[in-house]
Parts: C-alpha cells; sequence; structure tokens
C-alpha cells in the first residue's frame, strides 16, 4: 500500500516546527562559535622551498653538483642556529608578535632536503 504525502503537508509540518529547527541551528551555531574561538587554538604554517647553488663556471662537473648538497647541511644547521634565531627572536618581539623563547622558535622550525636533489625545504608551524 503506497502512501503519499503532498507538498503542502510537508510545508505544513516545517511551518509547525520551525521553532524547533531555529533554537537547534542556534545552540549549534553557539557550540561551534564556542569551540572555535575559545577552545581550539588556531594553528599557523608555511613553507618555502630554495635551491642551492654555489657560483660556479660555465661547465659544471660532479664536485660542483657535491659542494652544493653539503651545502645544504650547512644552511640546515645555520637556519636553526642560535645566531640566526636569536636575531629573528627580537625581530618578532619588537613586531609584537611573538613573546616565546629561542627554544620555542626552534621548535617550531624544521629544514627538510630533498632526496638527491639541491633544493630544501623550510617550514614553521605555531
Amino acid at each position: 500500500m503506497e502512501e503519499t504525502i503532498s507538498l503542502q503537508e510537508i510545508f505544513s509540518i516545517l511551518k509547525k516546527n520551525l521553532w524547533i529547527m531555529l533554537i537547534g541551528m542556534f545552540v549549534c551555531l553557539g557550540i561551534a562559535g564556542f569551540l572555535t574561538f575559545i577552545i581550539i587554538t588556531p594553528k599557523y604554517s608555511a613553507t618555502t622551498q630554495m635551491i642551492v647553488t654555489l657560483p660556479t663556471s660555465d661547465q659544471q662537473d660532479v664536485n660542483d653538483v657535491n659542494a652544493n648538497l653539503m651545502m645544504i647541511n650547512t644552511y640546515k644547521t645555520l637556519i636553526t642556529s642560535n645566531a640566526v634565531l636569536d636575531k629573528a627572536q627580537e625581530q618578532l618581539k619588537t613586531a609584537g608578535d611573538f613573546d616565546g623563547t629561542v627554544a620555542d622558535l626552534k621548535a617550531m622550525i624544521t629544514v627538510d632536503q630533498e632526496t638527491d636533489s639541491q633544493i630544501f625545504s623550510i617550514d614553521v608551524e605555531s
């Protein structure tokens, strides 16, 4: 046995329960707003990729490429060194955007090298 419902019946049911739907919507909106602004802390991230090449002559050989690959390790160490991070922390404090220590800043930075490539990436997440 088939039972049919007309659109008028559907609209009358929705009209009768409109206040329940509105209250439910505002309760869910309030919960979502509370979670977003009070409970969940925002995370920011930035990524950049860099390529390492040393000035060379017109002809490149294997030694030049190996020297570039070894320079990546130097740059990785330099980027996370206290000499660089101290200056970065001072600039961030001056701008008023950062109140952490150098150790906090160091924990936010990861430097990854692409396998067998002269490209490395710097990722910062706070």
